[in-house]
């Protein structure tokens, strides 16, 4: 399975993700700010996946994205944030192909996007 990288500020988004991911078989690394983020991407020796919360802590989510992909080139991404999907599509100027789940989010919504992610589904 994947080694996926959870970047969230808040525990016990932290702690559910880990939990659902771990369940289906994923290794899960974690990170509550972008500098974090980009520390156990230096240190880690696989990441295979991102989950970014779009607003934590540090840098925009969009240098922090970028940062984390100059460490990590062929690692995909999935954004996240509790604002509306349509809100932060038309703000952020996100792509249809951006994959996006807002919170908060089921957990077989979050195995869903993660397969799609990995194109494993």
């Amino acid at each position: 399975m994947a080694c996926i990288l959870v970047v969230d500020d808040e525990e016990a988004v932290l702690n559910l993700a880990g939990l659902v991911l771990s369940r289906a078989g994923h290794e899960v690394v974690s990170a509550s700010t972008s500098d974090e983020a980009l520390n156990v991407a230096r240190e880690s020796s696989r990441i295979d996946l991102v989950l970014l919360d779009m607003i934590i802590p540090g840098p925009p989510w969009n240098e922090t994205l970028t940062s984390l992909l100059g460490i990590r080139p062929k690692m995909a991404w999935i954004l996240s944030s509790g604002y509306s999907e349509n809100d932060i599509r038309r703000s952020e100027g996100l792509t249809n192909d951006t994959l996006f789940l807002q919170k908060p989010y089921r957990a077989k919504d979050l195995i869903a996007i993660v397969a799609k992610a990995l194109r494993t589904e």
